[in-house]
């Protein structure tokens, strides 16, 4: 029987769920992406009323605390382990029982969704009076609950009448309802109270977990619909879009993506169709109740009617004011839709944004950091957390569809067992570690909580290694004698060698140089005396060449000298920071003056050696043949070799001659004296040499077309001046000569240079 009931009102019930979470989701949102230590479960037990009185004269709070119960019910999220109890005050059956069945007042689980239609389908079978008994035996069970949060929610329309269901009367202890609700607050357990008909009026105490619902503005109680809200408002934490932002059929959430929205219409003839984004697509819809309405199950004895005629006893009032529609869209992205719906007197859309943490760490400076890699450095940081559009990534942190956002981040050293809580863009302080763990949560809408510990991309803030601070830690020698040249018979006015100290390019405080180890050392040069101390008001130290530690002058060896500085610094997480440098500087007995002139001369010197060679006449490189032809007779024969180079730079010979295979005995040759014509600043191959002498026994040598013979005295001139007394000499500037000698066999060929 309870299997074919379930199955018969499994649809109608999920529908009606959907809305009640609907009216439940008003004011406050669904838990959203929550750090993982701060994850919520919930265990709630329902104290229901089905005493008689909740069904006579025509009552309808037997049918509205059912309806309240399934909407608690709709709210908890089974797949995660929540759980709802029903407590009866008196035996129910699931429907109209059979066989004399008298069913039980056992606490009746609520496991998932499926069994929400045992809620509405509980029938009462013997209504009688109103015992304490269901509120301790909840009290107890919800002592052994390890879900975080815990609530005991009592429905009645009346005042108790007795301690067990037996009619014990109530104790003087129990007399005080308000007292005796408070006495259950206890162990992490939240009372919520709320009172039908008749009921006393409890004043709440939430400082002591007891809550009951609030009255409006002009201090009336709410009707049923606002008053559960405002009770799960208490328990879950639910949101509604602003009216505003729907107008008509505009919906406008251009300022914030959404990971789902809830339509919520009501009305006898209530519709919704569909959502269309910017694009003109439709947004998947996720959930749809259907029409959804009111419950007419009631208890023995007791009809339940619409319209109960007045004062009629037994019969019981049925509540038909609850129709609408409930739809759940998918992910929508910041943009402006439309909402298809038609029939609805009232529109309300409940939403859970699309957001995620955004974390940067900015140094001292005020640069964003990089700690992707899971180090950084010791140093003050500036943490600063914003909250993030998760399609767009723009900041969203002040958005009114937020509320109010709170933002802290948590700092734990490998050393210490507790976090340490910093507010947003608070300065932290980090010191050298091997794993220090941060996190940043944010909340805003009062419950939604976002966590960097729930997301991939921020996992190296836990356990992120904080290594020793950078500092740039400097020395700078500075060498203030001119020139860094000492001269022994001035030394009463040598100046001192300075070394500067700075941290990030700037002077050490006096408190910093306090913490500084300063050394120097000679690292070259002969026997040296010299004093080093701190300058006074001054991030430096100076040394005092050839003095002792007294401050009197010591002649030292002449030469070139090296000073080694060293320094140390231990900054404030108690790292050790070195820096070093050296200064150079020559002691001589005269001044450096004659170093520079003597370097003057020996450089002229060599530039005036190098215009010397530099200017030399000389011949080219190379004087090969290019070109030969020997003719004897009618034969015509190429000699393979007929030129003889000898010469140096200056001066050499050429000589020119036919080989024995060719010419036999009619051998041709002659030698050319020559000389250079240009200098080294010529090419080899543009150089010019000069024939000033020729050597031949044939009868004539014609060298570029110009013929030379023998003079009666057997001297070579030109043939032009044979016969004149004291004829010119051979003097011919040539490259590349046409050289032709003329016997019995005729010699010609071409040099050229190289």
């Amino acid at each position: 029987m309870k299997r074919f009931i379930k199955g018969f009102y499994r649809v109608s019930s999920l529908l009606l769920t959907l809305l009640m979470v609907v009216n439940i989701f008003a004011i406050m949102p669904l838990t959203a992406n929550a750090a993982k230590k701060t994850e919520k479960s919930y265990e709630i037990a329902i104290v229901f009323d089905n005493s008689g009185s909740m069904y006579e004269f025509g009552s309808t709070s037997w049918c509205q605390a059912k309806y309240a119960m399934e909407v608690f019910a709709s709210m908890l999220n089974y797949e995660n382990g929540d759980k709802l109890w029903i407590y009866p005050m008196w035996n129910v059956t699931n429907g109209e029982p059979k066989n004399g069945d008298e069913g039980s007042c056992n606490a009746i689980s609520i496991d998932s969704k499926d069994d929400l239609i045992t809620i509405r389908n509980l029938y009462t079978t013997k209504p009688y009076g109103t015992p304490l008994a269901p509120i301790f035996e909840a009290h107890k069970y919800l002592k052994t609950s390890k879900a975080t949060e815990k609530w005991i929610i009592v429905l009645t329309d009346g005042e108790f009448t007795s301690e067990d269901r037996e009619g014990a009367p109530i104790t003087d202890e129990h007399k005080d309802l308000k007292k005796t609700l408070l006495s259950v607050a206890t162990d992490g357990i939240k009372v919520q109270y709320l009172g039908f008909g008749q009921a006393s009026a409890l004043a709440p105490d939430e400082s002591k977990n007891f809550y009951v619902p609030k009255k409006d503005d002009n201090n009336q109680e709410k009707d049923l619909k606002e008053q559960l809200i405002d009770i799960c408002n208490n328990i879950f934490q639910r949101a509604a879009l602003p009216s505003d932002r729907l107008s008509g059929k505009s919906l406008d959430i251009s300022d914030l993506s959404m990971n789902n929205l809830i339509v919520f219409a009501q009305g006898s003839n209530a519709k919704i169709s569909s959502m269309v984004n910017p694009s003109g697509k439709d947004v998947k819809v996720t959930l749809d109740s259907g029409r959804i309405q009111y419950s007419e199950i009631t208890a023995k004895g007791y009809k339940g009617k619409t319209t109960p005629k007045k004062g009629e006893q037994y019969e019981a009032g049925i509540d038909n004011k609850l129709y609408g529609q409930v739809v759940s869209f998918d992910k929508a992205d910041a943009g402006k839709y439309t909402l298809n719906y038609s029939g609805a007197d009232k529109v309300e859309i409940f939403y859970e944004p699309n957001v995620k943490l955004k974390v940067e760490f900015k140094d001292a400076s005020g640069k964003v950091v990089d700690g992707s890699k899971g180090e950084i450095e010791a140093g003050e940081y500036t943490v600063t957390s914003t909250i993030i559009d998760g399609v767009t990534e723009k900041n969203v942190t002040n958005n009114e569809l937020l509320g109010e956002v709170n933002i802290k981040t948590y700092v734990k050293t490998s050393k210490e067992k507790e976090y340490k809580a910093y507010d947003n863009n608070a300065k932290i302080n980090l010191t050298p570690d091997s794993a220090t763990d941060i996190y940043v949560e944010a909340t805003y809408l009062n419950d939604f909580t976002l966590s960097s510990l729930d997301d991939e991309s921020l996992d190296w803030l836990t356990g992120l290694k904080v290594g020793a601070q950078s500092l740039d830690f400097k020395v700078k020698a500075n060498v203030q004698q001119p020139e860094n040249w000492y001269k022994i018979s001035d030394h009463e006015n040598w100046k001192p060698v300075k070394f500067d100290i700075t941290v990030k390019g700037k002077p050490l405080t006096a408190e910093q140089m306090a913490k500084v180890k300063f050394s120097v050392e000679k690292s070259a040069g002969g026997k040296l005396d010299y004093k080093c101390q701190p300058l006074p008001n001054e991030s430096a130290y100076v040394v005092y060449v050839a003095q002792d530690k007294n401050g009197k002058y010591v002649e030292p060896e002449t030469g070139a000298y090296i000073l080694k500085a060293q320094a140390s610094y231990v900054d404030e997480y108690g790292s050790t920071h070195t820096a070093d440098d050296s200064a150079m500087f020559e002691i001589q007995t005269y001044d450096k003056f004659w170093r520079w002139l003597f370097w003057i001369l020996i450089i002229l010197v060599l530039i005036l050696l190098w215009l010397f060679f530099m200017t030399r006449k000389v011949l080219p490189k190379k004087i090969s043949k290019d070109t030969g032809e020997v003719r004897v007779g009618a034969r015509n024969k190429l000699d393979e070799n007929f030129v003889d180079v000898s010469y140096n730079r200056k001066r050499g010979t050429i000589t020119v001659e036919t080989n024995d295979a060719v010419s036999y005995d009619n051998q041709a040759s002659v030698t050319l004296k020559i000389v250079p014509v240009n200098n080294q600043f010529t090419r080899s191959k543009d150089r010019y040499f000069k024939v000033v002498n020729i050597s031949s026994e044939n009868d004539s040598v014609s060298i570029q077309g110009v013929p030379y013979v023998q003079n009666e005295e057997g001297v070579w001139v030109m043939k032009a001046h044979a016969k004149t007394q004291n004829p010119p000499p051979i003097d011919q500037d040539t490259i590349n000569p046409i050289i032709i000698v003329k016997s019995r066999a005729t010699l010609t060929g071409k040099l050229k240079n190289g």
